[in-house]
């Protein structure tokens, strides 16, 4: 059973860009932001209600983000993820 949606990850070309969006327009705030060296991005997490938006850009056009974001460079490109009571045959 799906509990909630714990954040919704987002593949931008540059944070600062997306900032006028997600930051000016919308008005979410910035709750940290952090270079994760080992998954290859810069990431900022905003709040938004009782979720938050991850922003990721990635460091290196030939990582696997930076390729992610090349073949879906004209669409916008996300990645939900939950919050689940149990998942079926786990135990």
């Amino acid at each position: 059973m799906v509990l909630g949606i714990h954040h919704v990850g987002i593949v931008v070309r540059r944070l600062r860009d997306a900032y006028a969006f997600y930051r000016g327009t919308l008005g979410l705030p910035l709750l940290r932001e952090a270079e994760i060296a080992d998954q290859g991005v810069r990431a900022a997490l905003l709040g938004a209600g009782d979720t938050e938006i991850e922003l990721l850009e990635p460091l290196d056009p030939d990582n696997g983000v930076g390729r992610f974001l090349a073949k879906r460079a004209t669409r916008r490109t996300w990645m939900p993820s939950s919050s689940i009571s149990t998942v079926e045959g786990s135990r």
